[in-house]
């Protein structure tokens, strides 16, 4: 398994992969109108996603990407449920799952950038 393949991003509205082995939700937020088994996450890391305050900030300024990205980072130095994450990638590919409609705009993608360049490491 490459590096590359370690991590992915899916939003939680995809049908989940013949090879998804262990899925993980990283929204603060239960996605809504989405059932347990329809998600079918095998683990929800609420921890990792940003805090309430930057999240809804993100919302109103998305134009400010940059700042969102930096604090975002900041966030994740010490994040134990990041951690956690990296040691299940160690071990198969883990499918980070996040419901924004934007697939290119999201937390999901700085988590995922931090994520590799640890694996890296």
């Amino acid at each position: 398994m490459s590096q590359a393949e370690a991590i992915a991003a899916r939003r939680v509205y995809e049908k989940p992969k013949d090879d998804d082995s262990l899925r993980v939700l990283v929204d603060r937020l239960w996605p809504l109108g989405m059932s347990r088994e329809r998600l079918q996450a095998d683990l929800w890391l609420k921890d990792v996603a940003p805090r309430s305050e930057l999240r809804r900030f993100f919302h109103r300024h998305r134009e400010d990407g940059e700042l969102f990205r930096k604090e975002g980072l900041a966030e994740l130095e010490e994040n134990a449920a990041a951690s956690r994450i990296l040691d299940l990638a160690r071990q198969g590919p883990v499918p980070l799952l996040f419901a924004s409609h934007d697939a290119e705009h999201n937390h999901v993608l700085v988590l995922k950038g931090v994520l590799l360049s640890r694996l890296g490491r």
